[in-house]
């Protein structure tokens, strides 16, 4: 068996065993799903879909700086977002990978190197990191070490940090003569390569802040909230959403995010508003994912349209 088949097995059995932990939370707290469906909250769905647009194009802008630092020319936004958005979708495939095989199909359409796209993919890995780690330092620091020491044991931390040092180091011993890796070793000796780092983080941190506020904005539609809640929201959301990105196997994270928030906020705040709130902040999701294909499409188009006008044509 391969290891991609043995990836995607893991991510589906880590999939299904959040899936029936919602569900029975679901069952055992009666909770009313129709609520999801109220004017209001549907409402708000829609209108948090539509501002998702913006935070994906916005992380497209991202993913298109980091292209053009690696293929060292400035690549084009429309086309750009428009393969970052149809890759996008695929995430939901099988192995929570598509996302990044589509970037690689998507970019290659586009005259790009296959380590190029590979390479932007990585960096776009770790400043999302850089910025989930951020954001929650800098809004919510005591929240997020009250939630580790309260909810997770010091010893799966320990080991999870040991085991991604060995994998670096391992990685680092392997690839230390790799040509790829040698140019890299020399960008990382450049003013650009950390510029570009600190607007695509800052882009990042953006884009989160928007799918952090739709989360925010569908909670308080089902339970009172107030100010000293927000900084444990904030800071459960940002390890719910890396989680559900990281995570191997998983299709978009789909129900390993929810599990999270769920298990992270349900001593705090009332669990059916965090499940309701969960679920309809992934409908939104879903949403924005499927609206971007579109939009980035006609964005694409209409560049491509006004570069093939000719100047006579113009002219009249």
């Amino acid at each position: 068996m391969s290891k991609r088949r043995i990836i995607d097995i893991v991510g589906l059995a880590l999939m299904a065993v959040a899936a029936v932990f919602l569900v029975r939370r679901v069952i055992s707290l009666d909770v009313d799903m129709s609520a999801i469906l109220e004017a209001k909250n549907a409402a708000l769905i829609g209108a948090v879909a539509l501002v998702g647009v913006v935070a994906i194009m916005n992380n497209a802008f991202g993913w298109r700086l980091c292209l053009g630092l690696f293929a060292d020319r400035k690549i084009p936004f429309c086309p750009a977002f428009s393969a970052y958005a149809k890759a996008n979708v695929m995430k939901y495939l099988p192995g929570n990978v598509g996302h990044y095989a589509g970037r690689q199909l998507f970019g290659a359409q586009m005259g790009l190197g296959q380590m190029d796209l590979a390479m932007a993919s990585v960096m776009e890995l770790g400043y999302s990191a850089l910025a989930m780690v951020l954001c929650a330092t800098v809004f919510s620091a005591g929240e997020t070490l009250a939630i580790i020491r309260e909810r997770v044991s010091w010893g799966v931390l320990l080991g999870a940090g040991a085991a991604m040092l060995a994998v670096v180091c391992a990685l680092a011993f392997l690839l230390r003569k790799n040509r790829y890796v040698q140019s890299l070793l020399k960008l990382f000796k450049t003013g650009r390569f950390w510029g570009t780092l600190a607007l695509c983080a800052a882009l990042n941190i953006l884009g989160s802040l928007v799918v952090v506020s739709g989360y925010v904005a569908l909670m308080g539609l089902h339970t009172p909230l107030e100010i000293h809640m927000l900084p444990r929201l904030i800071s459960a959301n940002f390890v719910a959403i890396f989680a559900g990105y990281i995570v191997p196997g998983v299709p978009g994270g789909l129900g390993v995010r929810e599990a999270v928030l769920t298990a992270l906020l349900s001593p705090y705040i009332p669990e059916k508003s965090v499940l309701i709130a969960a679920f309809s902040s992934r409908i939104a999701m879903i949403l924005t994912d499927l609206l971007t294909v579109p939009v980035s499409g006609f964005f694409a188009a209409r560049a491509k349209g006004s570069k093939e006008v000719k100047p006579d044509e113009t002219a009249e």
